[in-house]
């Protein structure tokens, strides 16, 4: 059972309201996605652990979140489930270097939406959020 990589068509309509959290321990990892993310025009939270996340995600709405896998204390698949849990339906986009079996059929089990490796390719990246956000728009 494997996840695809960067699943989803696109259409060309990058940032509108939408605002994605990014939660990355790397600090540079993070901020560089920030900067990537907020050129495209989305709005972008981000934060260093799941705790973090937890918290902003209850004090801020967001459209997606982008996770990696490896997270201090919670892993990403974790930060999803406890999102689930509360009742958010947001679309969740895993970053992660290697995915093992496991990890495949915990994300599926928590409704990952997609799953892009690491190093990110950046124009992946963004293909990948305007499938998301397109398909979720489809589904309404």
């Amino acid at each position: 059972m494997e996840l695809e990589e960067g699943t989803l068509g696109y259409q060309d309509n990058a940032g509108g309201r939408e605002t994605i959290l990014v939660v990355e321990d790397d600090q540079l990892v993070r901020k560089s996605l920030v900067l990537f993310i907020r050129s495209l025009g989305y709005s972008v939270l981000d934060a260093g652990s799941a705790e973090e996340a937890l918290d902003c995600s209850m004090r801020e709405p967001i459209s997606l979140l982008l996770t990696d896998l490896h997270l201090p204390a919670r892993n990403g698949l974790e930060l999803a489930g406890a999102l689930r849990a509360r009742g958010t339906t947001v679309p969740v986009v895993l970053l992660s270097g290697y995915l093992n079996e496991q990890a495949q059929i915990q994300a599926k089990q928590v409704g990952i939406n997609a799953f892009l490796r690491k190093p990110t390719d950046l124009p992946l990246l963004e293909r990948t959020l305007l499938g998301v956000f397109n398909k979720m728009a489809n589904m309404q």
